[in-house]
């Protein structure tokens, strides 16, 4: 299943789009709850806004990508996700206990972020001050 250049996917739910490739596509305030995203390729592509709950990322594959503003709460898996190239300022990683499966986060990437003490991390990267002082 490709979605080469796709715009307006704004809904999803439950849904099983594993194997997918995605380049180019426009996500923006999309809500993607519940589904399964794994072995899924997204490169280049805009998850401004997106509603993102409870997904399962499992060797997901994203390249360039855009989380500005995303809420990603309680998303259920983040394994062999690479952050590297991507904005993920505003990002809400509140109860995502896997967040630390994830590779190539930064601890300034991680700064512009909102989370909670139940994000876990990388062990090379400590909870922002932010976090404890934070309205959700």
């Amino acid at each position: 299943m490709s979605f080469r250049g796709a715009k307006n996917f704004y809904f999803f739910y439950e849904r099983y789009l594993t194997g997918s490739n995605w380049n180019k596509v426009n996500l923006e305030a999309a809500f993607l709850n519940d589904s399964n995203l794994a072995y899924t390729v997204f490169h280049n592509c805009n998850f401004i806004n997106a509603n993102l709950p409870k997904l399962s990322f499992y060797h997901t594959v994203f390249e360039q990508y855009d989380l500005l503003k995303a809420y990603l709460r309680s998303a259920k898996s983040f394994n062999n996700i690479r952050f590297s190239k991507s904005n993920l300022k505003g990002a809400n990683f509140s109860f995502c206990d896997k967040l630390s499966y994830g590779h190539e986060l930064t601890q300034e990437q991680i700064e512009a972020t909102i989370g909670d003490e139940t994000t876990i991390l990388p062990d090379h990267l400590t909870m922002p001050e932010s976090w404890n002082n934070k309205q959700q």
